[in-house]
């Protein structure tokens, strides 16, 4: 008899790389599940991805059963129906500031300034020191800001990826993972800065995490300003079952840690959830932008994420949207994302991985694209 067929396992690589390595590790995924007796790669192997490629994806290990760390074991991707609150109605996207600081070339997070309406804050993608640059309403250069006294053995793993800003407090998301091996994210917190003041933060205080099913690799943080609580979506993609695409998107875990936190020790984030961001990249109406993570079928990977001050809604970015989930009083984040979003309208971007809410009781979105002197886009009702 031939053995029993297994949640199949890859190696971190630099598949990414080139598009030959893609290739050759999906076809020695296939050859495995053959070798196992298996008929092929069913629709729940879920992995995690690091970078849309920049011209290759690398698969890494699948976390459980159903594919996801906090899926139960036999736990099946909710169906979203219709939204519960039309969060979207009247929305337009147009064309924003130029961003003018010839550093921000990797923009991987925004952030709406509490203290100076119209500022924007916003964060490099790996590769760069942690650092917090400020941009003006016309895209101006207000400085960058870098973060003192890290920890030598964070700096070189780095991958920072989102930011948030609550309660006079910034988040700096240390939280990507593009191997799958880092044993603790983090996330770095300090009192927001004077945009006008450029110099170093000091006094930064490292959350450091752990999640409770090995590393993820993770793209978008929220703060919730209700109950302060650190929320992560993951970053999950699952080998495609049909179509022209090699990979799609997969139901995304969520993880929470809750406050007070204790820098002096390393917490276990919990599995709180899920967002069947699978199910919604099927219903996705944005025309998708001819790039390499439509080649590869991972427009529906979650990218970013913000809560707007009041906790009333939460946007999740991907490469290929906007999704809108309503909150409605007494409902926790986690519950939110269970719920049924509505989508909102984008604007074309060729490696979209910010977005933020603008203060304010209205619905103002600030998005933003990797590369030179990216266009920034304002998603709001005229």
């Amino acid at each position: 008899m031939p053995a029993a067929c297994v949640t199949l396992q890859t190696q971190p690589s630099r598949a990414r790389d080139s598009l030959f390595g893609l290739v050759k590790a999906l076809f020695g995924l296939i050859l495995a599940a053959s070798a196992a007796g298996c008929a092929g790669l069913t629709e729940d192997r879920t992995t995690v991805i690091s970078e849309p490629p920049p011209s290759a994806v690398e698969a890494a290990a699948p976390a459980g059963p159903t594919g996801t760390g906090p899926a139960a074991a036999n736990q099946q991707t909710p169906v979203v129906e219709a939204p519960t609150t039309d969060w979207c109605t009247g929305l337009t996207a147009s064309a924003g500031p130029t961003v003018q600081d010839p550093g921000l070339t990797e923009l991987s997070g925004l952030a709406a300034s509490e203290r100076s309406p119209g500022v924007l804050w916003a964060v490099n993608d790996s590769g760069h020191a942690p650092a917090l640059l400020a941009v003006g309403p016309e895209g101006e250069d207000l400085g960058t800001f870098p973060l003192e006294g890290l920890d030598e053995a964070l700096i070189a793993a780095s991958d920072v990826e989102d930011l948030a800003i609550s309660q006079g407090m910034v988040y700096v998301a240390d939280i990507g993972d593009n191997d799958n091996n880092r044993s603790q994210v983090a996330v770095y917190r300090f009192p927001e800065p004077e945009p006008g003041e450029p110099g170093p933060v000091r006094d930064v205080e490292v959350l450091r995490l752990r999640y409770p099913d090995g590393p993820r690799d993770a793209e978008a943080l929220l703060v919730d300003p209700v109950s302060g609580e650190l929320v992560i979506i993951d970053k999950s993609f699952r080998i495609a079952s049909g179509g022209a695409a090699m990979l799609a998107a997969a139901e995304a875990g969520v993880y929470a840690a809750a406050p007070p936190f204790d820098t002096a020790e390393v917490a276990t984030l919990r599995a709180v959830g899920a967002v069947a961001l699978d199910d919604l990249a099927t219903r996705a109406t944005a025309e998708p932008v001819e790039n390499e993570a439509s080649l590869y079928g991972l427009t529906g990977v979650a990218t970013a994420a913000d809560i707007r001050p009041d906790g009333a809604v939460v946007a999740v970015r991907t490469y290929g949207t906007l999704w809108l989930f309503d909150r409605a009083q007494g409902q926790s984040v986690v519950q939110a994302l269970a719920g049924a979003p509505c989508e909102a309208p984008t604007r074309a971007e060729d490696q979209g991985e910010s977005v933020a809410f603008l203060p304010g009781d209205g619905l103002t979105i600030m998005t933003g694209s990797e590369g030179a002197n990216p266009e920034l886009h304002r998603i709001a009702r005229p």
